[in-house]
């Protein structure tokens, strides 16, 4: 009796170190497995970070825009090239004549108007940027990781010019919204619209 109660101890001890070695192993796994999604994220978050800073971006500036000095790192950010798809005219509400004609990037998808006119480091008077959305709603845009003034144009469901923000601030974190509803968005360089004479009432048709 002696002899299987001291086995039965041994046992019983034998389990509990086992039970003990346990979550040791257990703890080792986790902050092993902890370290390896870290090191994951660290090297994928730069690459998505662009996409999910929000708001809309602008790109224009008068004629010979200036890029601003920043420590930001988005400043390394390669410029985005144009790419036409699309034509664009506005339209005077008061003569019903063609003011300027542009060639035209569409943004048709969250992906497209989430990076908008980010990093783009200039903008001559031929081109703009169109955000199309798939109904007409108030809307706000910013001007972060926006490296140049813009006019932002605010357009509702019939194509009628209804807000314009003249020369933008670029990196500006401040909300521009519309005033009512608006299904498009048009960007072009800062101080078009004061050039041009574009004004709230004119009228926008693009193919």
């Amino acid at each position: 009796m002696a002899k299987s109660s001291a086995r039965k101890k041994t046992k019983q001890t034998a389990q509990k170190k086992k039970k003990k070695k346990s979550p040791k192993r257990n703890y080792r796994q986790m902050i092993i497995s902890t370290l390896i999604i870290l090191a994951v994220v660290a090297f994928v978050l730069p690459d998505l970070m662009p996409l999910f800073t929000g708001g809309s971006r602008g790109n224009a500036s008068s004629s010979n825009p200036t890029i601003p000095t920043t420590t930001n790192p988005a400043a390394a950010m390669p410029e985005p090239s144009f790419t036409k798809e699309g034509e664009l005219s506005i339209i005077s509400s008061a003569s019903g004549e063609v003011i300027h004609h542009l060639d035209i990037e569409k943004a048709e998808n969250d992906e497209e108007r989430a990076l908008g006119m980010m990093f783009r480091r200039s903008m001559p008077d031929s081109r703009g940027m169109l955000f199309l959305f798939d109904e007409a709603r108030p809307q706000s845009f910013w001007m972060k990781n926006t490296f140049i003034p813009l006019d932002i144009i605010y357009i509702d469901e019939n194509k009628k010019i209804t807000t314009i923000y003249a020369n933008t601030t670029p990196h500006s974190e401040t909300s521009l919204p519309s005033k009512g509803n608006a299904q498009f968005v048009l960007e072009v360089r800062g101080g078009f619209c004061q050039d041009y004479g574009v004004k709230v009432g004119d009228s926008v048709d693009w193919q």
